[in-house]
């Protein structure tokens, strides 16, 4: 039995850090910080190969 609760309290676990996780993306999407993510990325991909 108490095997059976340890797995309900990890599942429900997980759901929660999943949902929060989902939750920020799209927070971070919904107020532009994926843009401004990928401008850094490309910025660094650029210096890594002696372009920017």
């Amino acid at each position: 039995m108490s095997g059976n609760r340890f797995h309900k309290v990890r599942a429900l676990l997980s759901a929660l850090i999943l949902a929060a996780a989902v939750g920020l993306i799209l927070y971070g999407i919904y107020i532009g910080e994926a843009g401004e993510v990928f401008r850094k990325a490309v910025t660094i991909c650029l210096e890594c190969i002696g372009v920017g």
